[in-house]
């Protein structure tokens, strides 16, 4: 989904950091978004470790260039450092 579908349906984004994919789409760099939802007051804020995510998805079937595994690969996204 979208960012702003999401922060229609209330969620917030929290965190986010911009990749690219190692295989596919190589020139076209794109922003993965932690987003969140809190369900009570004292809820505390999730966190994430964006290593893990450059390894790739496993959970989710629909998303098949997402799987490191298919490319023999370690990481299947590259973070794109922006210098400013």
């Amino acid at each position: 989904m979208k960012v702003d579908q999401l922060k229609k349906l209330g969620f917030k984004s929290i965190d986010a950091f911009r990749v690219s994919h190692l295989t596919k789409h190589v020139g076209e760099p794109f922003t993965v978004h932690l987003m969140w939802l809190p369900r009570r007051s004292d809820a505390e804020q999730p966190t994430w470790d964006k290593r893990k995510l450059l390894e790739g998805v496993r959970w989710c079937i629909a998303h098949p260039l997402y799987h490191a595994e298919k490319v023999k690969s370690k990481e299947i996204l590259r973070e794109n450092k922006i210098v400013v």
